[in-house]
């Protein structure tokens, strides 16, 4: 195996080992003075070398501080901060006495209160690693992989591990990667060109084959959503210009047509603009248009009404309108579904017509356990 010619660092390598130092050591709350740095790095700086280290750190700003173009970022982008950086660069900056060393010679920047700002706060980490945990389609395994790249990499010495004991359960699916991927792909491609598509909709047999259901659609996509460990498109039927929901790793035979996307605003009950609180007034991914819905609230047993259940399907949007008695904005179809889950929690008590298809639902599955 081949040895290196010489054991002294690279310029490059001490870049790079300087910077991984203050991105692992520091942050707002713990900042080194460049003293410490040269006591660190004796290969990389003579311990007199203020002027050498000075250098580095300045330049460490203006690489990554700005832009390709020499302009420079938003603050909250910055990722190498010192105070004179700040009152440089910020009309606002309060100035404070730090660790002090002499000024540089040749106009540089001092460097006082040094510390790396990290691209990621740890309250970000933590959703990133929430999201891996609740994640339906990762075993623990690849599961624990990715949530210690993502502290090693994103977080410093400081980040407090707070789901190292955490363990997920694996829902199992049986996506076909490759297939949703390109399905994606097709899909993206045809909201960004502003075109329809064509697909075919299926779904599993008892043989667990996918198996066409009924006759290829023509549709406008117009969404991509990412719900329950799986993936929707929203879009309209040709010729229906009502809303639908198709999941795509059900969807063969993809294509783009020539065809031009209907507008938005000539879809029923779609949403102009996409916002995160579609699922609480369209339970399960249901797609017809939500209506306002009076619900009773009662417990089995005859004790105080719990609302927790109800808080984890619509959050804080219900309406508490008379003893035990809820109003929610919901799509009739996906409530019917919803009120028969929770049938022994819930009463549908308007709109009539809603109260009426529960009520059938229940009569079938009476007659079908002979009750």
């Amino acid at each position: 195996m081949g040895q290196r010619k010489s054991n002294k660092p690279l310029q490059a390598e001490k870049v790079l080992r300087v910077l991984e130092y203050l991105r692992q050591n520091t942050d707002e709350k713990h900042s080194v003075t460049q003293a410490k740095l040269r006591e660190e790095f004796p290969d990389c700086f003579a311990r007199s070398s203020r002027t050498a280290t000075n250098e580095m750190i300045n330049g460490f700003a203006h690489a990554l501080n700005f832009d390709q173009n020499g302009e420079l970022l938003p603050e909250d982008e910055w990722q190498i901060v010192f105070d004179e950086f700040r009152k440089t660069y910020r009309w606002d900056y309060d100035e404070s006495d730090e660790d002090q060393e002499d000024a540089p010679a040749n106009g540089r920047m001092s460097v006082h209160h040094l510390h790396y700002q990290p691209v990621f706060s740890d309250d970000e980490i933590d959703r990133l690693i929430e999201g891996v945990l609740f994640s339906k389609t990762l075993n623990e395994k690849t599961a624990k992989r990715i949530v210690e790249k993502i502290e090693r990499h994103l977080a410093n010495r400081f980040y407090r591990q707070k789901y190292k004991d955490v363990h997920k359960v694996c829902e199992p699916t049986l996506l076909d990667r490759l297939r949703m991927d390109e399905n994606i792909s097709a899909i993206r491609q045809a909201i960004g060109d502003n075109r329809q598509i064509e697909f075919c909709f299926n779904g599993y047999n008892r043989r667990k084959e996918l198996a066409q259901a009924g006759e290829p659609y023509t549709a406008s996509p117009y969404y991509i959503v990412a719900s329950g460990g799986r993936y929707y498109l929203i879009g309209s039927p040709d010729h229906k210009n009502t809303m639908y929901v198709w999941r795509i790793d059900l969807m063969t035979n993809v294509r783009l047509t020539e065809k031009a996307r209907v507008p938005k605003r000539k879809v029923e009950n779609l949403p102009a603009e996409w916002t995160d609180d579609f699922q609480l007034s369209h339970l399960n991914m249901s797609y017809d248009k939500p209506e306002t819905i009076r619900l009773r609230i009662r417990e089995d047993n005859g004790g105080e009404p719990p609302y927790t259940f109800l808080h984890d399907w619509f959050g804080d949007t219900f309406r508490c309108v008379g003893k035990d008695e809820v109003l929610v904005e919901c799509s009739p179809f996906g409530m019917i579904n919803w009120a028969m889950q929770y049938s022994g929690r819930v009463e549908v008590l308007a709109p009539e017509k809603v109260r009426e298809a529960v009520k059938e639902k229940i009569r079938r599955m009476s007659k079908k356990y002979g009750i």
